[in-house]
């Protein structure tokens, strides 16, 4: 992720942490991320080149102050004027995973080459809950090319136990030894 969106998004948390808000941010910068992936006419009036950076924050104040907080409006029209609106996206997906961490709440993508029965799915967030003390909200994905086994992303960590990579291991074994 870029630093730059980092900073703006700690800076937004530490605010609403501070004021008390941070369920209300939470559920604006959410509508704000649905808002900017749904709506194209949003994006390109927002980014569209020959709307000058003032024109567009004239917009954004009358918008956003019928829509979001004076915080979240400010933190819009700040990155505007600073020619930062392209990390806007970032921003408020480095916003969700500082909330998603002050939650304890860990997201976990499991990645099978089958669809996993709800039974599994539901004793492996118990058993990764029970591994990692936080709450596990479980993202499940399917990936033939897997052939089995599953592959779990945590984070930044991956554990790879799929029948693809053990296979592509055990290719390199006998083609180098």
């Amino acid at each position: 992720m870029s630093i730059v969106a980092r900073k703006y998004a700690q800076a937004i948390f530490q605010c609403g942490r501070e004021e008390g808000k941070l369920k209300q941010y939470k559920a604006e910068f959410s509508a704000l991320g649905t808002a900017l992936e749904q709506s194209v006419y949003l994006r390109r009036l927002l980014f569209y080149p020959r709307i000058t950076p003032e024109q567009k924050v004239k917009l954004l104040e009358q918008v956003c102050q019928l829509t979001f907080s004076p915080e979240t409006t400010n933190l819009l029209i700040l990155l505007f004027k600073r020619g930062r609106a392209k990390e806007l996206g970032k921003v408020a997906q480095e916003f969700a995973m500082l909330i998603t961490e002050h939650e304890n709440v860990l997201e976990v993508q499991v990645a099978t080459a089958v669809d996993l029965p709800k039974k599994l799915e539901t004793l492996l967030q118990q058993r990764l809950e029970k591994l990692t003390g936080k709450r596990i909200l479980l993202r499940t994905v399917t990936d033939p090319t897997l052939i089995g086994g599953m592959v779990l992303t945590m984070g930044d960590r991956v554990i790879d136990g799929s029948i693809r990579t053990f296979l592509q291991a055990l290719r390199r074994e006998l083609v180098y030894h």
